[in-house]
């Protein structure tokens, strides 16, 4: 990775800033606050997007070589093991799918297929969706999860292909109709990732 940039095609966009060193990042003396934090992992979260699930690294090598710029995802991805993965929505309530679910089930589909270089996965743009709320709201978690259903049940609100457990458990429990702060519990161990970001306040 080049010391001063990050590249995306031949415009060059402020690196994240790092604390620690590697061989080709400067260590970073500058202020560290949450907000900084944040901001970095957006970046961080945009760089690995394409190698999302890949466990072969030659695969990842010849497909991307090294991820230190941005860059779109491919199909056919040789790991991906969204084949395996369901999720049927009880009624229009849980359909957080929608044109998505066509590729469920299918093999060698790139789990963010049709994000672009320097876009976030759904999770992290939940996590910008939510410290925009903050900025005008202060946190109250019924009114966040108000929010986040309406992001999620509303049409090309976003592009990822995959949606993680945590949000087809939710929606499963939601199209019960169990009340919002209900479908949040009990909270299962492999959720922890992403209900986190519907019951806590995002950086402000």
């Amino acid at each position: 990775m080049a010391a001063d940039s990050i590249r995306q095609g031949d415009s060059a966009i402020a690196p994240p800033k790092i604390l620690g060193s590697t061989p080709s990042i400067p260590r970073y003396h500058g202020p560290m606050s949450l907000d900084n934090a944040f901001h970095g992992s957006l970046i961080a979260d945009a760089l690995a997007m394409p190698g999302h699930w890949y466990y072969d690294r030659d695969a990842l090598q010849h497909d991307y070589g090294l991820l230190d710029r941005y860059q779109a995802p491919r199909n056919p991805h040789p790991g991906s093991i969204l084949w395996r993965s369901f999720y049927d929505p009880l009624n229009e309530r849980g359909d957080i799918l929608r044109e998505q679910a066509a590729y469920w089930g299918v093999r060698e589909i790139h789990y963010h297929q049709f994000l672009t270089a320097g876009e976030n996965t759904l999770n992290f743009r939940l996590a910008t969706e939510l410290h925009a709320f903050l900025q005008h709201h202060p946190y109250e978690p019924e009114a966040w999860l108000q929010h986040y259903v309406h992001c999620l049940l509303t049409p090309g609100w976003h592009r990822d292909t995959y949606v993680e457990e945590c949000h087809r458990g939710f929606f499963t429990r939601h199209a019960q109709g169990k009340p919002l702060l209900g479908a949040t519990n009990p909270i299962e161990p492999r959720w922890l990732d992403g209900l986190l970001a519907l019951q806590s306040p995002a950086v402000s």
